[in-house]
Parts: C-alpha cells; sequence; structure tokens
C-alpha cells in the first residue's frame, strides 16, 4: 500500500514534489472511503485508494508517473539488467549549461506500507551514478534505520559505503558482500533482495509485483494487455470479473478469446523495459466475441474500438487491485474511454463493497465530470502547473475548498490554476472565456 511518493529534479520537475495518499483529518466528506492501514502495534493510518492529477497538455503530469515508474525499474534492473559504468538512464530536469556543475541530485523517496509495517525507502543520484540509498522503518512510530548508502566519485572511480544497523537482517558477512557487489550505477537494494535479504526483497517485490503502472511509453494498449490476456487464456477464477469489466462498457461482448502466439521478435532489443513490451505485444493473439440477434461476431484485436482495447488493457491491473490489493498507475484514465467508464472504474475502488483486497488507483486526467465531491474526496485531488520551464506539484487542499463548492466549476474557471493558456499568438483569447471575466 502507498502512502507516499516524493521527488524531485527530474524532467520538468525541478523542485521537491510529493503526492500523498494519507486520509487529511480536515476532509470528513465520503466517510467510508480511507482504508484502515495498521502500522506497527499502535496506531492506524488512514489510506486513500484513489487520487488523480489534474492539469494542463505539457504541464508534466505525466512526468509525476514517470518519476515513479523510474524508480520502479532502478529497483528491479539496475543490478540485473543495466550495463556496468552505463550510468543510471536518469532524465533531470534541463538547466543552462553554466548551471550544471551545481545541479544537485535526484531523490526518489516512498512510504510503503508492507505486513503492517511501515517502510520509506529511497535513493538519491544524477545520470553517472547513485550516490545515496537508505531503508528506514517504524516500529512503535519511531523511525529505525535499517540500512545507508553512500557512493563517492573521485577522477571517475566509484567508492561505496554502506552502514547496516543490527536490526537488519543477515549476516554481517553476507551483507558486506552484498556491499562489495552494489555498482555505482546498481541499487543496494536489488543487490540484497537477489541474495533474499529479507527487508529488501520485501520492498522490491512491492515494486515489482504490488506496483502495476499502466506503460507509459510504446504502444500500451497492445502491450498491457499481457496480463489480461494470460488470466482469460487460463481461464483462471479472475476471467469473469475482467469480463465483467469489459460488459460494463459493451453489451454485446460475451467473450474474449486469447491464443498463445509466441512470435519470436525481429531484431534485437537491449533495454529491459521494452523487450518487455514488445515480447508482450507478440506473445498473444487476441480476439473479441460479441453477440447481435444470436449471431456471433469476431472481431481481431486490431479492429476492436480503441475503449474496448483501452479497457482490455487496464482489466486485470483493476482486478488485481481491488481482489489483492495493487496499487495501478494510469496516465489519462479517460482516454479512449466513455466518462461513465472512468467514473465506473473509480466508483470500484471507492467502495469497500468491491474494493475488497483494498487495492489503490493513482491516475492523471483532463475529464472534469470526475471533481465530483459525491465521487470524489477533496484531498484525493491534486494538481500540476507549469511555471516557465518548470513544473509544481500541489494538493487541492490548499485552496480550502467548501464542503458544497462546485470543484468543476471552480477549476474551469481557474481558481485552482493548472489550466491550459488558452490563448495562441496572434489569436488572443477566446470570447466566451474573455466574458467569464
Amino acid at each position: 500500500m502507498l502512502m507516499a511518493f516524493r521527488f524531485s529534479n527530474f524532467r520538468s520537475f525541478k523542485d521537491r514534489a510529493e503526492i500523498s495518499l494519507k486520509a487529511h483529518r480536515s476532509d470528513k466528506s465520503l466517510p467510508d472511503v480511507p482504508i484502515a492501514a495498521a502500522v506497527g502495534t499502535r496506531r492506524t493510518m488512514d489510506v486513500l485508494p484513489v487520487a488523480a492529477i489534474y492539469g494542463a497538455n505539457a504541464a508534466g503530469k505525466t512526468n509525476v508517473l514517470n518519476a515513479l515508474d523510474y524508480m520502479q525499474d532502478a529497483v528491479i534492473f539496475s543490478h540485473s539488467a543495466w550495463k556496468p559504468g552505463g550510468g543510471t538512464l536518469l532524465k533531470q530536469f534541463r538547466m543552462p549549461s553554466s548551471q550544471l556543475a551545481d545541479m544537485p541530485q535526484s531523490i526518489f523517496e516512498v512510504d510503503i506500507v508492507l505486513d503492517n509495517n511501515l517502510y520509506t525507502y529511497g535513493f538519491s543520484g544524477n545520470a553517472k551514478f547513485f550516490n545515496a540509498e537508505w531503508l528506514h522503518t517504524y516500529p512503535l512510530g519511531r523511525e529505525r534505520t535499517l540500512f545507508r548508502r553512500k557512493t563517492n566519485s573521485n577522477d571517475g572511480k566509484f567508492d561505496t559505503t554502506l552502514k547496516f544497523s543490527p536490526h537488519l537482517s543477515g549476516d554481517d558477512r553476507d551483507l558486506n558482500s552484498m556491499a562489495r557487489r552494489t555498482r555505482e550505477n546498481s541499487l543496494f537494494l536489488a543487490v540484497a533482495a537477489q541474495e533474499n535479504q529479507l527487508e529488501a526483497k520485501r520492498v522490491l517485490e512491492w515494486f515489482s509485483n504490488t506496483l502495476r503502472i499502466d506503460p507509459l511509453a510504446f504502444d500500451a494498449t497492445r502491450s498491457s494487455s499481457m496480463d489480461t490476456s494470460s488470466l482469460i487464456e487460463g481461464r483462471s477464477l479472475l476471467f469473469q470479473e475482467v469480463l465483467g469489466i469489459l460488459k460494463a462498457a459493451d453489451r454485446s461482448l460475451v467473450d474474449v478469446e486469447v491464443q498463445a502466439a509466441d512470435k519470436e521478435l525481429p531484431f534485437d532489443i537491449q533495454d529491459p523495459k521494452l523487450q518487455e513490451l514488445l515480447i508482450a505485444q507478440n506473445r498473444f493473439d487476441i480476439s473479441f466475441v460479441h453477440e447481435y440477434d444470436g449471431e456471433r461476431l469476431v472481431v481481431p484485436f486490431r479492429d476492436e474500438s480503441s475503449g474496448i482495447r483501452k479497457l482490455y488493457g487496464l482489466a486485470s491491473g483493476i482486478v488485481a487491485a481491488l481482489l489483492l490489493g495493487d496499487t495501478l498507475v494510469v496516465d489519462e484514465l479517460e482516454k479512449s474511454i466513455h466518462p461513465a467508464m472512468a467514473r465506473y472504474i473509480i466508483d470500484l475502488f471507492q467502495s469497500k463493497s468491491t474494493n475488497l483486497g483494498n487495492g489503490q488507483i493513482i491516475f492523471s486526467t483532463h475529464d472534469t465530470n470526475l471533481l465530483d465531491q459525491s465521487l470524489i474526496r477533496r484531498d484525493q485531488i491534486w494538481f500540476v502547473e507549469k511555471n516557465a520551464c518548470q513544473s509544481e506539484l500541489y494538493s487541492l487542499l490548499e485552496f480550502s475548498p467548501r464542503k458544497d463548492e462546485n470543484l468543476e466549476t471552480g477549476y474551469l474557471r481557474g481558481r485552482y490554476g493548472a489550466l491550459p493558456a488558452l490563448g495562441i499568438a496572434g489569436w488572443g483569447r477566446p470570447q466566451s472565456i474573455q466574458n467569464e471575466g
């Protein structure tokens, strides 16, 4: 379960940004929505199942999700797939060349709940190497450092030191051996998890198995369908739940046929993430079965509507989140699907009768119809605004909206910022906007 994510100096974000899913005490609306998460043995924390991010085109909404996506990639791939000496694949905030020498390290950090314990894990670095890494837990509400890593660069040579807490599981000899195998562009967490070190393995498994990020690049609708196809191919117990989501969008759809294709890639791919996406594209042949007046019509994946293809790619992630407690991250939730379907998906997460596993969904959107206080709480709404050349992430709560405030109207009138300029050089503002004042 994700409590919060913080990052800085990444793409369009220069300064620290944070998105929190901890329920705010000032927001008493929709009291049945927060998830009660036990932390340690003496307290519980209310966690939100939904977070929505609004903002203009090119403001940086996707970069919030990209930052979490990068952190996931670094945890999973830095030790096993990234080339020694190949850098960290990090895209930092673009600064004038005169300021590059003073560029601060980029930082990525999450607060997550695992087995009723709160963990804080993070790292910092630049395009060449990770200079720091840390893991904390909070038994009885007090911070306990499990390990802290530091890497220094001197004339192109790197020196890494790690300090281990007595509370970190494992033999000192084994931990020191793992430390020696930690390259400057790999994370100690990834090395330790591969050696089955308990706490590192728990955190890495959250990133690899529980955090589900819908592909933010390449052909997302096709590549993200692999997990859904795997469920359908084996007619697993979750098949009916997946089919139910698709039927909510198209009542004529009665079945999905999936056959293993296992086509070989026509060329060699070095990037492990891109390789996974390409393999996913070629693994299955998918067809949708519709029924009209008693007759069946089989439609290949490529000929199906973009909305059904989008839902098909999301379906396994939605079901896994609702039943198993995964955290699903989606860019432009409403893209290619009807606003009623976007609302339907949010309803599934907001209701305890359907969100049995206490799953979460974090998404960016332009759909202002979702700014409805009967659907979503004020502490679940976030905005991204780009000032000059850098982005800023902030919560709706900063504006202290009233309980009965029309959030959609307020947003469209510019009360909360994060709107497009609505003007092209030489054209000026549309008359309807001018009339709004």
